[in-house]
């Protein structure tokens, strides 16, 4: 479920896999007396072992350099991707991006910029289950 926030990216084997689309709600919090409006429509997807989901708000793709160019979507699907392709493993890829965002606007943030980058490991329960 969308809660007002961009939809989130799924990197598989160190690419863009695919960008999950649902039909945003309102922002959390908002919206309570409303609950026809209170949330997005629902959406799924089979995550595989080894997958991430880069969960950003639009304080990312909007933060502007001195010069006004957008960091955008591109960019920060181009350093994500360059960086897992190249085996680094998540906390440092979110590392670098951060720093990559916090370089283009010099440092200085003028909106909220928030990124969670999530690895699925796959089930635990399977690997007890089959006896390993």
């Amino acid at each position: 479920i969308s809660a007002g926030n961009l939809e989130p990216l799924v990197m598989r084997e160190g690419r863009l896999a695919r960008i999950l689309g649902a039909d945003p709600g309102l922002p959390l919090g908002l919206g309570e007396h409303l609950p026809e409006r209170s949330s997005g429509s629902l959406g799924s997807e089979q995550l595989q072992p080894g997958d991430l989901l880069l969960l950003y708000t639009d304080g990312v793709v909007e933060a502007r350099s001195p010069e006004g160019d957008f960091f955008g979507i591109e960019r920060l699907v181009d350093l994500a991707v360059r960086n897992l392709a190249a085996g680094l493993p998540a906390p440092e890829t979110m590392r670098r991006l951060v720093r990559a965002l916090l370089e283009h606007q010099s440092g200085d943030l003028t909106d909220d910029a928030t990124m969670l980058l999530i690895q699925w490991h796959g089930d635990p329960r399977a690997t007890l289950e089959s006896g390993t």
